[in-house]
Parts: structure tokens; C-alpha cells; sequence
């Protein structure tokens, strides 16, 4: 039994990833994701920290100038107060003066009173904002204590990972990018060929071929992006422990980087469905599985080709050279709206098809899939990631109200009644041409017992024609009669005749077996009609006939009887 060719190849070009200690190289993707993560989340509790503490500042600033103020009028308060007391006890000034004095220092200490009013309100709302903002930091402090642990706990952690990465590994990753293609294809290509040596229906080499040299150039596109991501890690501990670094332009890295393997991955499941649709096509026999094959391998370098259009357009959005003509040229959206139409087509003319024949699949269902995905995780790297606008290139679908799907549903719940109602009248019809070409039968066989009747009865009358012309014959009979038959003689001969008689009888007639007939074949329609009269009609007059026929000797005995 052979193994999934898909995991086969996986397994193999994984082990170019991998260390003995059991590390994998492809983990400097998650490493660096999770340093800018930590890193991200660690420099914004800093940041709101730092804010909620310049707000802090600047409400504590506001309180201390109102405290000054209150001060400054408490002061004056007080000087006015001793000046009135003065006054209060000076008897030498006039009245007038003295209660002029008064009431300025009263209208002075009013005023003062407003003032300290309106401070008294202000100081109290910065007071609740005061304390709101004090809450704030303790939080904001005690958040950034368990990010900065954290923070902290990762860095270690992606030390250690990267002290644990061999300089071989490195090297060997490089080397690989270098390797020869066509090496890498035959020794590739051997390891899957051998995984189906027992199989009764070989690999197609094509296939395999085609599937191996595509998945190598992949595997090098990886390579090259994971030994990238290794070299900025490295960079980016480096400047994390000295205090200086840039966030921004390692995650652009990480987005430029995860755009590519996304859609690499993508295309790995693209893949895996080309070498399993080889393997489940050989269940059709080794002529028509080469068939197959030969027509799959004509759509996978089609499908190919606009998939390394797509891959071009990403390598555009990280350049920032991407324009509007580059994606007419290159997205072609109606590419996977053209295989889905194919798709619903060959649908319909399956279930057009009125026939027990089993399931019917389709040929190229391991390419609609496959697209569809690739065409998905492209528009949403371009879209998220980007921030690009591919309405303009995307095909928008029809949108149909709610109006128009009930006049469908209604159109369709039509037509499917107007069909049952054919099957109905065709089955009538049916049944009806059954009972009228019995019907046609039983009138020719009618026919043919009339015309037989017919020519009896015609017998019958040149009998009786001969009775009545020829009186000298009777006698004569008469005389012949009574000398060569005696009464016994006639008796003996009208037992005989009268068994002959009743055997007759107990044979059905024709009508007789056109009514079993008809209930043997259980027709459910009777229609009756100006025929089945005339059918009841003759065959009374079939019995009388058959009564003149059958006694036409014992009437003949018995006229010579008397």
C-alpha cells in the first residue's frame, strides 16, 4: 500500500528545516511574531503610562494654582476683616464715612466670596479627575509590571532558540537555495516513484514530475524567506538589549514575509489535490487514467501560470511598485469565475441526465477548490495586510432582492408542478394508447369471429333453402331415415351429442378471454363506450349463433323424430 504522495514530499523537503535537537528552523516565524507582539504591547502600557502621568501632572498643576488663589483671597479676606474691626471701634470719624468704608470692604469681601465659589467648584472636579487618573496609573502600572515580565520571559526564550540554532543548519538552508533544480527533481522524483512501486497502475511519471519540479522552486521561495526572518531576529535582540530600535521596520518585515508563506501554503494544498486527483483517477482503468492525467496536466500549467501571476502581484505590494495596469494584466478575477461556470454547467448536464447511472464526478474537481483558496488568502493578504482596494477588479455578483427571489422560488415551485403534471398525463397517455391498442385488438378478433359467424349462418341458410325448395328430399330422407336409424340408435347418438355439447360450452368464448386478458394486465383506466355495447350485443348474438350452429343436426332428428 503506498503512502499520500503530498506527505511524502512534505516530509521530505521538511527535513531541510530541521535540527537534531529537535528544532526547527521554520520557528523563527512565531519567534519573531510573538518579540514584536510582546514588544508592541510592552511599549504601549509604556506609552499610556506616560500619558495618564502627563495628565496627572497637569491636573495637579491646575489644583495647586487654585490652592494658591484661595489663599491669596483668604489673605485679603482677612485684612478686611481687620479693617473692619478698626472702623467698628474708631468713634472719632464721621457716620457717613465710617459706613462708606463699610460697605466697600463688604462688597470687597463679597466679591472674594464669588471667587472663592466659583474656585471652590473647579477644585473639586479636578479633584474627582485627580483621583480617577490616580486609579488609572496604579492600573496602568501594575498592567505594565506583568507585560514587562513577560516581555522579558520571551526575549530569554527567543535566546535560547536562537543560540540553539547550528551554524550547519544555516548553512545547509543556503546551499539548498543554491542547489541545481534538476537534481534535486530526480532524486525527488525517485523517492515518490518508489512509494508506488507496488501499485498496480504506476504513478504518472508526468504528474509526479510536474508536481515535484513546481513544490522545489516553492520550497526554495520558503528558504529564502525563513533565512530573513533568522537574520532580523538576530538584528532585532540586538537592539531590543541596546535600547535602540525601530518597530515599524521589522514588522514590515514580518507582514512582507507572512504574505508570501500564507500564499506559498496555499499553494502547497493546490498541490497536494493534483497528486491525490492521480491517484483516485486510477480507479478508471490504465487507458483511461492516462486520458486524465494528460488533460490535468494541460490545466495545472494553466492554473500554474496565474498563480505565479498572482505571487508577482505580492511581490509588487512589498516593493511598493504595484499600479492598477499590473493588476488588469496579472489578477484576471474572471480566471476562477470561468471554472465555477464550468463547474455549474457540468452540474445541470448531470442532473439533466434521466438515467440510474450512479454518481458522476467531476474531472476537474480538484482544481475549483484548490484556486478558490488560493484566490481567497491572495485578496485577503492584499486587502488586510496592504490595505489595497481590489473592488475594482474583483467581479461583483449580482445582487437580487427580495421581490426577485420570491418570483423565483415561485417560477421554479411552476415549473416543478407543470413537470409532475406531464409525468401525470404521461403516464395517462401511456396507459390509455395501452387500453386502445387492446381495444383494436379485440375489434379485429371480433371482426374475424363475425366474418366466421357470418359464413356459418350463410351455410345454415342453403340448408334451410334446400328444406323448403325440395319437398320430394324430405320425404325421401324421412323414409331413408326411419329405415336405417330406429328411436335407441337416435337416443345413443343425442347423449353423445349433448356431452360433445357441454364440453363445447366449458371452452371460453373469445370475449371470455379478452376480459382475462384485461385482468391480468390490470389496466386502471376503463373508459366505457359505444363499442363495448356493440362488443355485449354480438356476443349474444354469438351465443344464439352458436346454439344454431351446434343444434342444427339435433333440430334436423328431431324434425324427422315427428
Amino acid at each position: 500500500m503506498y503512502e499520500r504522495n503530498a506527505i511524502v514530499l512534505e516530509r521530505y523537503l521538511n527535513k531541510i528545516f530541521e535540527q537534531k535537537n529537535g528544532i526547527n528552523f521554520k520557528d523563527g516565524l512565531d519567534n519573531l511574531k510573538d518579540i514584536l507582539e510582546e514588544t508592541e504591547k510592552y511599549l504601549n502600557v509604556a506609552e499610556e503610562e506616560e500619558k495618564i502621568i502627563e495628565e496627572f501632572e497637569k491636573i495637579a498643576k491646575k489644583m495647586q494654582s487654585i490652592q494658591k488663589k484661595q489663599e491669596e483671597l483668604c489673605l485679603e479676606n482677612i485684612k478686611c476683616e481687620e479693617e473692619k474691626n478698626k472702623l467698628f471701634n474708631d468713634l472719632d470719624d464721621e457716620p457717613l464715612k465710617i459706613e462708606s468704608k463699610l460697605l466697600k470692604l463688604e462688597e470687597k469681601m463679597q466679591d472674594n466670596f464669588e471667587k472663592q465659589k466659583v474656585l471652590r467648584e473647579e477644585y473639586i472636579e479636578l479633584l474627582k479627575e485627580f483621583v480617577n487618573k490616580q486609579q488609572r496609573r496604579n492600573k496602568c502600572a501594575k498592567e505594565k509590571r506583568i507585560v514587562e515580565t513577560n516581555h522579558i520571559k520571551v526575549l530569554n526564550g527567543i535566546t535560547e532558540k536562537l543560540d540553539m540554532i547550528e551554524e550547519e543548519t544555516v548553512a545547509k538552508i543556503n546551499e539548498f537555495i543554491e542547489l541545481d533544480n534538476d537534481t534535486l527533481c530526480q532524486t525527488l522524483e525517485k523517492v515518490i516513484l518508489d512509494n508506488g512501486k507496488n501499485e498496480k497502475i504506476k504513478f504518472n511519471q508526468t504528474v509526479i514530475k510536474k508536481a515535484v519540479e513546481k513544490r522545489i522552486l516553492m520550497a526554495k521561495k520558503e528558504a529564502e524567506c525563513y533565512i530573513t526572518i533568522y537574520e532580523k531576529l538576530k538584528r532585532l535582540m540586538t537592539e531590543i538589549e541596546n535600547d535602540n530600535f525601530k518597530l515599524k521596520k521589522y514588522q514590515k518585515t514580518l507582514r512582507d514575509c507572512t504574505a508570501k508563506l500564507n500564499f506559498l501554503n496555499s499553494e502547497k494544498e493546490y498541490i497536494a489535490n493534483f497528486l491525490d486527483n492521480e491517484r483516485m483517477a486510477s480507479i478508471n482503468g490504465e487507458k483511461i487514467h492516462k486520458e486524465m492525467m494528460k488533460e490535468a496536466c494541460k490545466n495545472f500549467d494553466l492554473d500554474i501560470k496565474q498563480i505565479e501571476n498572482l505571487y508577482l502581484l505580492i511581490i509588487r505590494e512589498i516593493a511598493s511598485k504595484s499600479t492598477k495596469k499590473a493588476y488588469k494584466e496579472l489578477y484576471n478575477a474572471t480566471y476562477l469565475k470561468n471554472i465555477e461556470e464550468t463547474e455549474k454547467t457540468f452540474n445541470k448536464e448531470v442532473n439533466s441526465i434521466k438515467a440510474n447511472i450512479g454518481t458522476i464526478i467531476n474531472s476537474n474537481y480538484w482544481r475549483i477548490d484548490g484556486i478558490k483558496n488560493i484566490y481567497e488568502v491572495f485578496n485577503h493578504e492584499i486587502q488586510e495586510n496592504f490595505e489595497k482596494d481590489l473592488s475594482e477588479f474583483i467581479p461583483q455578483e449580482e445582487t437580487i432582492s427580495i421581490e426577485e427571489e420570491r418570483n423565483l422560488d415561485i417560477i421554479e415551485q411552476d415549473v416543478k408542478q407543470f413537470e409532475e403534471e406531464n409525468d401525470d398525463i404521461e403516464e395517462w397517455f401511456i396507459s390509455n394508447e395501452e387500453l386502445q391498442k387492446k381495444e383494436e385488438i379485440q375489434e379485429n378478433d371480433i371482426k374475424i369471429i363475425n366474418e366466421e359467424k357470418k359464413n356459418n349462418v350463410d351455410d345454415i341458410d342453403d340448408i334451410y333453402e334446400g328444406e323448403n325448395d325440395d319437398d320430394d328430399y324430405e320425404k325421401e330422407y324421412n323414409d331413408d331415415y326411419d329405415e336405417d336409424y330406429d328411436d335407441d340408435d337416435y337416443d345413443d347418438y343425442e347423449e353423445d351429442y349433448d356431452d360433445d355439447y357441454e364440453d363445447y360450452e366449458e371452452e371460453p368464448d373469445e370475449d371470455e378471454k379478452f376480459d382475462t386478458y384485461d385482468k391480468e394486465e390490470k389496466v386502471q383506466i376503463q373508459i366505457p363506450n359505444e363499442d363495448d355495447k356493440d362488443l355485449e350485443e354480438q356476443n349474444e348474438e354469438n351465443g344464439q349463433e352458436k346454439e344454431k350452429s351446434s343444434g342444427i343436426f339435433g333440430r334436423i332428428f328431431k324434425d324427422k323424430k315427428k
